[in-house]
């Protein structure tokens, strides 16, 4: 296929937030390197993390102006010398750079093809929601069958595949979210549903639980609600692990954790696992591909977006106006 000069892309202008996010039709297409694949976007998944680039407070985040975006799953259509594997025409997802855009480039070790009978727009989720959820759940989180886990945000993305991940592990799953998903949630397989904006919510889970609380909390609302979570885990053996900050900072003190929330603590960013700990990432992932071979991952469904309208979808999800995985199509 003949590959053009210029594409359209959405481009972040400032700090200021996704409003500053505009459309344009002149970004140059990426060329890859050796080690890297160009991919003909059919579809760019939409995370909260694009909300934290686009207002500055992201970790290392890219600075405006940038091309938004970085989970995008398409067509290979060009390959630099040194990759292998993966012929144009082969349709895989990943993490790169400028996902809300009609071409992007990725690393090819990262691509991962889509699953047979699969489409790209399926696929989305499969190399951040899932993983994140995982990697949460087992080798951080060490859930096992008869614990109880406590999943937050249970109707987004990773919410919800936190939520079938941990009924096939065998655990009591308590989730928590707004009252207009719980029918949402409890399909997944919750056994409770909570609303996650009551104020007693601990308290719910330590009742639901005959006083103990809760083995594992995957945290990802911060603000208010991270004392929840710590109150809500079990004394000295529960696990809260920190998988994002939607709801803004929550402080923490070394006085806290001694005194009055004596759980372990644990933070994680599946860009820095796989960096960091690339033996348990690719342990992660491999049991990610035996779960989508034993139909236990099933293809996704998400709420599709023109690409234009993609400042729209991230304030829908800032908001917490939506449900499952958010799609951009180019």
């Amino acid at each position: 296929m003949t590959i053009p000069i210029t594409m359209r892309a959405l481009q972040q202008d400032t700090l200021g937030g996704p409003q500053d996010m505009h459309l344009i039709t002149d970004a140059p297409v990426p060329q890859p390197g050796p080690d890297e694949v160009l991919v003909r976007i059919t579809a760019a998944g939409v995370n909260f993390a694009d909300l934290s680039r686009a207002r500055g407070t992201f970790g290392d985040g890219p600075r405006p102006p940038y091309l938004a975006g970085f989970e995008g799953a398409g067509e290979v259509v060009a390959a630099g010398e040194a990759v292998t594997g993966l012929p144009p025409g082969t349709c895989v997802v990943g993490v790169g750079y400028g996902a809300f855009a009609e071409y992007m480039v990725l690393p090819a070790a990262a691509a991962l093809p889509v699953p047979p009978g699969w489409t790209g727009q399926q696929a989305l989720g499969l190399v951040v929601n899932w993983p994140t959820a995982l990697a949460a759940l087992r080798p951080l989180g060490g859930v096992k069958a008869g614990q109880a886990v406590l999943v937050h945000a249970a109707a987004g993305a990773t919410g919800q595949a936190a939520v079938t991940l941990a009924r096939h592990y065998g655990a009591t799953v308590i989730a928590a979210a707004s009252p207009g998903k719980h029918e949402t949630v409890l399909a997944r397989g919750a056994d409770h549903v909570l609303d996650s904006r009551r104020a007693d919510l601990a308290a719910e889970v330590r009742q639901l639980t005959g006083g103990a609380g809760v083995d594992l909390v995957l945290e990802s609302a911060g603000g208010a609600t991270f004392q929840a979570s710590l109150a809500a885990a079990r004394r000295v053996t529960g696990r809260v692990v920190v998988i994002g900050s939607a709801g803004g900072e929550a402080p923490v003190t070394n006085w806290e954790l001694v005194y009055r929330h004596q759980v372990h603590l644990i933070g994680l960013n599946i860009g820095v696992l796989s960096q960091a700990a690339p033996h348990t990432f690719g342990e992660v992932m491999g049991e990610l591909l035996a779960l989508i071979a034993a139909g236990v991952i099933t293809p996704g469904q998400a709420t599709a977006y023109d690409l234009a309208d993609g400042p729209e979808a991230l304030a829908e999800l800032e908001a917490r106006a939506t449900v499952g995985k958010l799609a951009l199509l180019p």
